[in-house]
């Protein structure tokens, strides 16, 4: 039999504790975190988190292979020598093309592009490619980095052509063509 109300308990409305936590405090929490894994859970929380906790606070992530039929992604934690897994739907049919500012380039059967970030949660769709096949996608600033144009460089499979977009600019992709006599191999954003 249920348990009747408790007429001196009452239910209150609980505050916006993430956002209007004060600035010193999240950052001197943020310093505390004792892993990349950690500090990458205080980032998904919400934007003044995030900002609070820089994201080369922790080392290098890599991606390892998974299923486009799944939306569950690992990343190989170098430092820490750990494995963590993450769900991110929109990996969901998509493959991994490049990565690059702490951004995936995630490309689906329609060769369409988009850019994720898979711990800020951030996704942005590039225009649709579907005549040539990316092998490799750079970009030279993240994309929502503010007053910086975010330009992504696609090499494209056994070419000497290259394809370039600057994104939330352009609505197409350019191809650009090297004139090398040996196909582009690899892009690097210095």
């Amino acid at each position: 039999m249920a348990q009747p109300p408790n007429p001196k308990r009452r239910s209150l409305p609980l505050p916006n504790w993430r956002s209007g936590l004060p600035e010193d405090l999240l950052e001197s929490n943020g310093q505390r975190l004792a892993s990349g894994h950690d500090a990458a859970s205080f980032r998904s929380a919400c934007s003044p988190w995030r900002a609070a906790v820089p994201f080369a606070t922790f080392g290098p992530l890599l991606l390892l292979p998974f299923d486009p039929d799944s939306d569950r992604v690992g990343f190989y934690y170098v430092l820490e020598k750990k494995v963590l897994s993450k769900t991110l739907t929109d990996v969901h049919g998509k493959v991994a093309c490049g990565s690059s500012c702490g951004w995936l380039a995630l490309m689906d059967k329609a060769a369409s592009v988009m850019l994720l970030n898979p711990f800020a949660g951030r996704a942005i769709k590039l225009e649709d490619m579907r005549d040539v096949f990316f092998y490799e996608i750079v970009l030279s600033a993240p994309p929502d980095a503010a007053n910086r144009e975010c330009v992504a460089m696609a090499m494209l499979g056994c070419s000497t052509e290259v394809a370039f977009c600057r994104v939330g600019v352009d609505s197409a992709w350019t191809l650009l063509d090297t004139k090398l006599e040996f196909s582009v191999e690899s892009i690097v954003h210095c």
